[in-house]
């Protein structure tokens, strides 16, 4: 069944695919949204659909990945364990990239590792820069 809503295309590039349309519905055009992901060198570049453009470093995406694995989960009475995380210099070559419903990219890394969920909002805060207090 299609769904009879209007979409408006989003457009990516990926190393696994090397281009593509996101469906988003246009009355979500007002959520944060990539309007272009490209990787250049060793940045991952994101033109936003506010305008902004970030780019976040990819050793730096890597060593701040969200999965568990990673960053480690909380127990049942909240304490965090946290995993001894080892790097190779594979770790930080990105192969590619695919996303995930209308909210996060999975990067992707040559090293195996690909259970990372970024959320666009995750993202956006990587890339901006620190305030002091």
């Amino acid at each position: 069944m299609v769904d009879s809503r209007r979409f408006c295309g989003t457009t990516f590039r990926s190393k696994l695919s090397t281009k593509g349309t996101l469906a988003v519905p246009c009355s979500q055009l007002s959520m944060l949204a990539p309007e272009n992901i490209q990787q250049i060198g060793q940045e991952l570049a994101i033109s936003w659909n506010d305008g902004a453009e970030s780019y976040i470093g990819l050793e730096y995406l890597r060593r701040v990945c969200p999965c568990a694995g990673c960053g480690g989960e909380p127990d049942v009475l909240g304490n965090i364990s946290r995993p001894n995380v080892t790097y190779s210099e594979n770790s930080f070559e990105l192969r590619g990239f695919t996303l995930v419903g209308g909210y996060a990219l999975q990067p992707q890394w040559a090293d195996g590792h690909n259970t990372g969920i970024y959320s666009f909002q995750y993202l956006r805060r990587l890339a901006e820069p620190v305030k002091p207090a």
